[in-house]
């Protein structure tokens, strides 16, 4: 059973198609192509595809829910929506990417940026697009604002007036019911003036108290942060020069098969820097900490070239069959390495790999073959020339021509 709560600004939209949620802008994800999304065999590589296309720094707001089988969902959150799920709550705020998680299905509960929990009727949706500041799934999430509205329809008789569903484009496809009467005027303000890194507010797990005049803070939830990278490459044009291999690069033998394989495990996408951010608060105040409360290391990273080598991965890598540095900025060169050398189908500077915030970013160097990604358990995914694409640990980069590279890490 699927429930939503009705958003009055009509600036949240809720996507509810075959078990699946999609929560986020109306002006975004009222599209004909979202609704379409959902309904794919794998929508999360589908909205994740759609939402980044124009670059990951661009990709607004949102969350998405799929049922995985065995009583649990697989949730993808990024900006300030929220999940919550018993005690848990998962938030995409002062994240770089996005969170994803498998939690149980029963009693989960998606909430647009600054949005409440409770006080309010819900209403069911199934097959339809709706103005929506919440959504919850699962029997166990029977508010005390659905047994009121129950209460209501059984004493009374009366249905209440519905308003029409937010507009889907031209496809025409999926029937929303949206009340008349809508959220506290407060509330509906505090959506105006929302930021996608919103103080996340803790529901309550009873009923709801009556109404107060103001109510008590309550404590945020804890999310990884983003970490600037230092420095960034942009690829030159490349010159016209024969293909010397020069004295600092590494030469990597020609592969005796092609093996895309990597850890079952695939990490959720995320990375928590909170040790780096308090590292660098301790330096600035200029106090001294013992031994024992130094942070953890960081997880070792490295690409597994052809040949059974590797190549540690602590900063940028271009890979190609004669790589250069191009044009740099900050004062950390990337380690060249040669791939492919002597193969047509391998341009010179093909492919960057590098850490940004402690994720893996690859980018393709307007090679002439160009570059594809086959990440744990997702489709091959063709780059975008220039683009900066996060991956996880496992995942294959094939620089085409029977050359490719794998990101492993411990």
């Amino acid at each position: 059973m699927t429930v939503y709560v009705p958003d009055p600004t009509g600036k949240w939209v809720a996507v509810v198609r075959a078990g699946r949620v999609l929560a986020g802008q109306a002006d975004v994800f009222g599209q004909p192509e979202y609704w379409e999304a959902v309904a794919t065999t794998d929508p999360v590589a589908t909205v994740l595809g759609l939402v980044t296309r124009a670059g990951l720094a661009d990709a607004p707001p949102f969350a998405l829910a799929v049922p995985a089988g065995d009583g649990e969902v697989r949730i993808v959150v990024r900006g300030g929506f929220r999940v919550r799920c018993g005690d848990e709550v998962v938030s995409g705020a002062r994240v770089s990417t996005w969170t994803e998680r498998i939690v149980a299905a029963d009693g989960l509960e998606i909430l647009a940026p600054f949005a409440r929990t409770g006080g309010t009727h819900a209403w069911p949706a199934e097959e339809a697009v709706v103005a929506a500041s919440a959504v919850r799934l699962g029997e166990a999430l029977a508010s005390a604002g659905d047994a009121d509205a129950s209460a209501e329809a059984s004493t009374s008789g009366v249905v209440a007036p519905a308003t029409d569903a937010v507009p889907l484009g031209d496809a025409g496809t999926g029937t929303g019911v949206a009340p008349a009467d809508g959220r506290p005027a407060d509330e509906a303000a505090a959506d105006e003036t929302a930021t996608d890194e919103a103080t996340v507010v803790q529901a309550p797990s009873g009923p709801p108290a009556p109404p107060a005049p103001a109510s008590p803070p309550a404590p945020r939830v804890a999310s990884e942060a983003t970490v600037i990278p230092e420095q960034t490459i942009a690829p030159a044009d490349e010159p016209v020069v024969d293909d010397e291999v020069e004295d600092r690069t590494i030469v990597v033998p020609r592969p005796t098969a092609l093996t895309a394989s990597g850890p079952d495990d695939a990490e959720d996408g995320t990375i928590a820097l909170d040790a780096i951010q308090r590292l660098k608060r301790e330096r600035a105040r200029g106090g001294d900490r013992a031994a024992g409360e130094a942070a953890a290391p960081a997880p070792s990273l490295r690409l597994a070239l052809p040949g059974e080598t590797s190549e540690p991965l602590t900063g940028e890598i271009v890979l190609g069959r004669s790589p250069g540095v191009g044009r740099t900025v900050g004062g950390r060169l990337p380690r060249l390495v040669t791939i492919g050398a002597g193969d047509p189908d391998i341009s010179r500077s093909h492919v960057k790999v590098g850490l940004h915030g402690g994720t893996v970013v690859v980018t393709d160097l307007n090679s002439r073959n160009g570059t594809t990604v086959i990440q744990p358990g997702r489709a091959p995914v063709r780059l975008r020339a220039g683009e900066e694409t996060p991956v996880l640990v496992g995942t294959v980069i094939d620089l085409g021509g029977g050359w490719a590279v794998t990101v492993e890490g411990d």
